[in-house]
């Protein structure tokens, strides 16, 4: 069983961990990676959803979708 020491520390730490630094940290890193891989991720961002989303866009898996990695 957790002592209520320990309880207490675990939340502590969470707090420090899970705090609203965090989101900033995120969301630096995201805007960091965005500039130095020159919109890479937005410029591909259409062709990526039509090769998920429309299966007759896919050469060679005859509109399979997934189910072309089943046996």
């Amino acid at each position: 069983m957790i002592t209520q020491n320990k309880r207490l520390f675990l939340q502590q730490t969470d707090r420090i961990i899970w705090g609203p630094w965090l989101i900033f940290l995120l969301l630096g890193t995201g805007c960091y990676l965005m500039l130095s891989l020159r919109f890479l991720p937005l410029k591909n961002l259409l062709t990526a959803l039509g090769l998920v989303f429309h299966s007759k866009s896919r050469i060679g898996t005859e509109g399979k979708g997934f189910l072309r990695f089943l046996p």
